[in-house]
């Protein structure tokens, strides 16, 4: 897969995106990030464009955790140069926030809860 093709081809949906006053906070496992609920197209995307989302989601909770290193530095640059007005780039989303990262680590620790609570209801049947 080649990555800025896939975010050249993604980019039109991404920056037609609008931020919602009401959009909700949820955590992505496969990103271990967060993302809000107007960050995602109505259309779906291509498993290829989920990948690189997933790419941008965990680079984002990187910086707000402040610990990002360049490995996806050139991807989120591209993005943002692509699709700027995507609201997965406001910087109230995106800058190193204690609370960002703590409400990250708190939706990680539920929704691990959750997946033991399963396991253990299906283990028990």
């Amino acid at each position: 897969m080649d990555h800025m093709s896939e975010l050249r081809r993604m980019a039109p949906k991404m920056n037609a995106m609008k931020k919602s006053d009401t959009a909700e906070m949820h955590y992505c496992v496969l990103s271990d990030g967060l993302w809000w609920s107007d960050e995602l197209p109505r259309e779906s995307l291509e498993e290829d464009a989920i990948a690189i989302l997933r790419y941008l989601i965990n680079f984002r909770s990187k910086l707000i955790a402040g610990t990002a290193t360049d490995y996806f530095l050139p991807y989120w640059h591209e993005a943002q140069a692509l699709f700027p007005n995507w609201p997965g780039f406001l910087p109230e989303r995106c800058r190193n926030e204690p609370i960002l990262n703590r409400q990250r680590r708190k939706l990680y620790v539920a929704t691990m809860r959750s997946w033991i609570e399963a396991d253990r209801e299906l283990s028990s049947k």
